[in-house]
């Protein structure tokens, strides 16, 4: 655990298998391994290792979350809806469950579905600004969009737009991803984030941004 915090996957890995081979079916280690294989790209032993995990009580909700993520990133809507599923029959309060499902079913164009567990997060979670922004992607009107971005009224904006954005990235939405970055304010965080995603779609928007980041910077230091 401590090698993945510090972004060590490899090294992470190899301790998270040592402790599996003292016991096979240890939960915390079978999570971790799990958690460890994702970022590694490596999603079939990342399914196999978090599927076990999901047979405690304690990694369960997490884990069936976990899953979720994987199939949507991978298309698998229907299993996504399922994993998904799993998680509110213990916690009808999952908001990372609500958050998958209201994608998914985006996604699989049902948006009826979709608008009904968005109304659903945000009676429990009134400050949920990824909900406003799936309705602002279901109904991508001028009113939508005015819901969803006057309601972020932080000292910091652009960093709930980063987070969002990288809810996306981390279920493969590259494109929901880079939307949600055009919208935020001018930051050079943002910006470095949006370059690095266009660099090979749209080479010249990414020099756009990385110049308008550069500049950002710049005047930060005068």
């Amino acid at each position: 655990e401590l090698y993945y915090r510090k972004a060590q996957y490899k090294k992470a890995l190899t301790y998270a298998r040592k402790a599996l081979e003292n016991v096979m079916y240890d939960p915390d280690a079978k999570y971790i391994y799990g958690v460890i294989s994702r970022k590694l790209g490596n999603l079939n032993d990342a399914k196999e290792a978090l599927g076990w995990a999901a047979r405690s009580m304690k990694y369960r909700s997490n884990a069936y979350c976990q899953l979720a993520e994987i199939n949507l990133s991978q298309n698998n809507l229907n299993l996504a809806i399922e994993y998904s599923q799993r998680p509110l029959d213990s916690n009808k309060y999952n908001i990372n469950a609500y958050q998958i499902r209201a994608t998914t079913f985006r996604l699989k164009n049902q948006p009826e579905y979709a608008k009904k567990i968005i109304q659903q997060l945000l009676e429990f979670d009134p400050l949920n600004h990824l909900a406003r922004f799936e309705l602002y992607l279901l109904e991508p009107n001028q009113k939508n969009l005015n819901n969803f971005q006057s309601m972020i009224r932080s000292e910091l904006p652009h960093e709930h737009y980063i987070e969002m954005a990288l809810y996306y990235l981390n279920i493969g939405l590259d494109n929901e991803a880079v939307k949600m970055l055009k919208l935020a304010p001018q930051y050079p965080t943002a910006y470095y984030l949006l370059a690095w995603l266009l660099k090979d779609s749209s080479p010249q928007d990414a020099d756009k941004y990385l110049q308008k980041a550069n500049a950002k910077i710049g005047r930060a230091h005068v």
